[in-house]
């Protein structure tokens, strides 16, 4: 059970490992390119066909006239500036079908390139030998070749994460909507890329972990068979710093139905006939799941000191928290229940767009600071008298602020605009501060903030960094985030 402090920690969620994020987290970019996309002269866009793969997924072969294309470094943000060290095993032949570099030099198994476009990294197996294939290639940022292997990490990522007492690995484990049962299932430190649908390794996970003198969050896949589960907890158990303590939550937000976890724990619910509704089916199987992951990693780790076993609930409504926590007594078996207390969620609804494009910035976050006294305050005491009343701390998975349109109004690109300008403007840093304040006065425990690097689109803007290089003076968000950490 971890301590109450009277001033918060802060915890972050990371983005996603996909060639479209804006934080490269890697010195070896290759780690989050997009799965081989299959072309051919004369084909529509990936229209090659299936292609012959690799367990690691390297192209092992292609026909004639074929060649396989990925892409790093597309996300918008300017990439990393220097020459870039390509090292490869095998033999066959390495292109550059678009945003062409300069090709400083090339030889067996290394090539040497300056890009001349910020729009991404584009690369082409054009040719590879069965018998020998290309794989293991490696794509270095300039001056990483001599470290990339003991350090991964680019050291600005683990700069400005210092602090965050907690990460939460949910989308580096691609936790929503995940297939994963198995443990040979899960990704491997050989596969081919980390930027595909299965997610970043476990070795990958605890080692940034272990860098940051951080603790890790876990979101367990909904799918994951009791091996899966014992075999992540050993992993971690003899890989983690003995001083770290591990975060376990079953999946993701299970209670909601944009996700297939949370059809699941309801099909899971209705089966074990748990409750004749199937909203409270899924959360009372969601009390019980966990539970049972719970007690294996208890097992594994011979104890919870080293464990914050958390439930999960819906943060605007309580009454979730209630019966995931009071279902088969579950709380006995928990140290926390975790809540995502956003603001700013009704200001994306197609039926106040005409009400909310009228008002100007300003009027904006004037209406979240009155939302953030109001309805998030009304949500998180709701749920700090259910946590207190079961001897539970009260978490947050998530949080922030959620100005993204939905049902449509994402489509408003007049929306959209509003939106950027109210989290890029200086007083959206005063309401992270009333934010935590508030989480603060209430008594939650530690608040891990989602997220920490993202672009900003039509689909929201979680980022607290748009970029990872961006100037502090440009990211309120982030500012208001680092004050925290540092007074």
């Amino acid at each position: 059970m971890v301590a109450q402090a009277e001033r918060a920690p802060l915890g972050m969620n990371l983005g996603g490992v996909v060639s479209y994020m804006t934080d490269t987290p890697f010195v070896d970019v290759f780690r989050t390119a997009r799965p081989w996309i299959s072309n051919c002269d004369g084909c529509d866009w990936d229209g090659g066909g299936a292609l012959d793969l690799t367990p690691e997924g390297w192209v092992a072969s292609l026909q004639p006239d074929h060649y396989a294309d990925t892409v790093m470094l597309d996300g918008g943000a300017p990439i990393p500036d220097g020459d870039y060290v390509i090292l490869y095993d095998g033999i066959g032949v390495l292109d550059f079908p678009l945003n062409r570099p300069e090709i400083v030099s090339r030889e067996a198994g290394r090539l040497v390139i300056r890009p001349q476009s910020s729009d991404g990294l584009w690369l082409r197996v054009s040719s590879t030998d069965p018998a020998d294939p290309l794989r293991n290639i490696r794509v270095i940022l300039h001056g990483f070749e001599p470290t990339y292997q003991a350090e991964p990490f680019h050291p600005l990522y683990l700069e400005r994460l210092r602090g965050f007492t907690v990460l939460r690995f949910m989308d580096w484990m691609a936790t929503n909507n995940s297939v994963i049962q198995t443990w040979d299932e899960r990704p491997k430190l050989t596969d081919a890329t980390w930027g595909a649908d299965r997610g970043v390794p476990i070795e990958i996970m605890i080692q940034l972990a272990n860098s940051l003198d951080a603790d890790p969050w876990f979101t367990l896949p909904h799918l994951a068979d009791d091996d899966y589960i014992r075999q992540f907890a050993a992993t971690v158990r003899d890989s983690l710093e003995d001083e770290r303590t591990a975060y376990i939550e079953y999946s993701n937000e299970t209670w909601n139905g944009t996700f297939s976890q949370a059809r699941y724990v309801i099909e899971q619910g209705q089966a074990l006939k748990l409750s004749a509704d199937e909203f409270q089916a899924g959360l009372f199987y969601h009390a019980q799941r966990a539970v049972e992951i719970f007690t294996i990693w208890e097992e594994v780790f011979g104890g919870t000191d080293r464990l914050v076993r958390v439930l999960a609930a819906q943060a605007a409504n309580p009454w979730t928290s209630e019966q995931v926590a009071s279902f088969g007594d579950a709380y006995q078996q928990a140290d926390a229940i975790a809540i995502a207390p956003y603001f700013g969620h009704s200001y994306g609804n197609p039926e106040t767009l005409t009400a909310t494009l009228a008002l100007m910035p300003e009027q904006v976050i004037d209406a979240l600071r009155g939302e953030i006294q109001t309805e998030v305050r009304s949500m998180l005491e709701g749920t700090k008298a259910v946590a207190d009343e079961f001897g539970l701390q009260m978490l947050a998975y998530e949080g922030g602020q959620h100005l993204a349109g939905f049902y449509g109004a994402e489509n408003d690109d007049s929306l959209t605009a509003l939106f950027h300008v109210v989290n890029r403007h200086p007083q959206m840093g005063e309401l992270y501060g009333d934010y935590l304040a508030l989480w603060n006065q209430v008594g939650g425990g530690v608040f891990t903030i989602f997220a920490y690097v993202g672009d900003y689109s039509k689909w929201g803007s979680w980022g607290v960094l748009e970029y990872l290089a961006q100037p502090e003076i440009d990211a309120p968000k982030y500012r208001a985030l680092r004050e925290y950490l540092d007074s």
